[in-house]
């Protein structure tokens, strides 16, 4: 293999989201991602004492952020039309700050937050985004804001350029009259009666800081994909429609993706509300066009009692097995590194599946089948001598699957 090879492969996973097979794995974590709280708890065996993933540091240290309060943004906030923010025209190094270079077209960015409520098994998500802001004559640019519920009901609003603003320092997002920052949403969406509002305090467990490994939060990756909340409790109030929900720590998630473009192809899925309340998994992955030859790239991390397990086909040592259909619902993970080894396998209904936007050149269109109802399962091995050793089996109905682009027939 050249050098030239070389480097294609170590780009292949860089453009998954969140926001999608072939090979078997192997993953012992370089333990440099990952946000260590205090929200831990110690249920279960001391996983990775024989070989395990390593303890996960504080994120911070990976990702360059120097806090979590993301209200703290100062001014305005950055502007859809310049590389000014109010903060100075230098970007931090903040993975979950706005990206936009004041030049870059085709351009997306999104900002995505679900919740599951306990109580009802009822789902939402909440995504803030802009989609190409270097043609604002465009029908298709402008701020946006798309929220869902579980059973296929959404409002997508899309509003003009100078409704949107966003900071280049920190996750500070307004589009309207809908705010995102790192620990609290709110918003309304949706005409007349039929209005939705949301008013939501996020207290996040942990983080995936280095998502992307070597590449995390760098330029001319054609899609970028940074897990801020891995897991969280979200509490407040949802009015959806006219129907109240009163939001007490119901298990949480949010991640964040920008760039010019997305794959044609795509899988994505994170599951937590174990019994763990820190444990978590998130995935993604795909087929990546490389010229004349389009290889698969994947990305998992999974994270239970304080430690991190992390997998990415960038990693080079890391090696994946997937199997998925569409037509079933069914998906099975399996990813390898070193002396470790995560088993994800998710069990869904097609019935289930409900049809999602995804950005394109034209906007955000349908692009992929998503949902929130199934069985989210995994195994974490670890490698003995006498061979792999089943160390942890976990089961959760709180996740959610999305099969995007040509694995969704789209």
């Amino acid at each position: 293999m050249t050098r030239r090879n070389i480097v294609f492969f170590l780009l292949i996973p860089f453009l998954f989201l969140s926001v999608a097979a072939c090979g078997s794995a192997n993953g012992q974590d370089d333990g440099d991602g990952g946000s260590d709280r205090d929200h831990r708890s110690d249920a279960g065996s001391d996983i990775g004492r024989d070989g395990g993933g390593d303890t996960a540091p504080d994120a911070a240290g990976d990702s360059g952020k120097d806090a979590h309060s993301g209200d703290d943004a100062g001014g305005d906030g950055g502007d859809s039309d310049s590389d000014s923010d109010g903060d100075g025209d230098v970007p931090s190094p903040d993975p979950n700050r706005y990206h936009w270079n004041g030049t870059e077209d085709p351009f997306f960015e999104g900002w995505y937050y679900k919740l599951t409520e306990p109580g009802t098994g009822e789902s939402f998500f909440f995504i803030y985004g802009v989609q190409n802001p270097a043609t604002p004559a465009q029908a298709t640019s402008g701020g946006f804001v798309y929220v869902e519920h579980s059973d296929g009901d959404y409002e997508f609003d899309l509003l003009p350029l100078g409704e949107f603003q966003a900071s280049k320092k920190v996750c500070n997002v307004t589009i309207g009259e809908s705010h995102a920052t790192e620990t609290h949403i709110d918003g309304a969406v949706g005409p007349g009666s039929h209005v939705i509002t949301w008013d939501l305090d996020i207290d996040i467990l942990s983080e995936w800081g280095n998502t992307m490994g070597i590449l995390t939060n760098k330029p001319l990756i054609p899609v970028n994909w940074y897990v801020n909340a891995l897991s969280s409790r979200i509490s407040g109030t949802i009015v959806w429609r006219g129907k109240e929900y009163v939001i007490e720590d119901a298990p949480g998630y949010n991640d964040h993706n920008w760039g010019p473009i997305f794959p044609a192809s795509w899988l994505w899925s994170q599951a937590n509300g174990f019994d763990d309340p820190d444990e978590a998994l998130a995935f993604a992955g795909g087929p990546v066009p490389l010229g004349a030859v389009t290889p698969d790239g994947y990305m998992l991390v999974y994270r239970v009692q304080g430690k991190m397990f992390e997998f990415r086909t960038q990693d080079v040592t890391a090696l994946f097995d997937v199997a998925q259909s569409h037509a079933t619902g069914q998906v099975k993970v399996t990813a390898t590194k070193g002396n470790d080894r995560v088993v994800y396998t998710v069990d869904t209904k097609p019935a289930d599946q409900r049809v999602v936007l995804a950005p394109t050149t034209q906007g955000m269109v349908p692009g992929g089948f998503e949902t929130f109802e199934g069985v989210f399962t995994v195994d974490l091995y670890i490698k003995q001598a006498s061979g792999w050793t089943l160390l942890r089996h976990a089961v959760s109905d709180i996740g959610v699957m999305e099969f995007g682009g040509g694995y969704g027939g789209f």
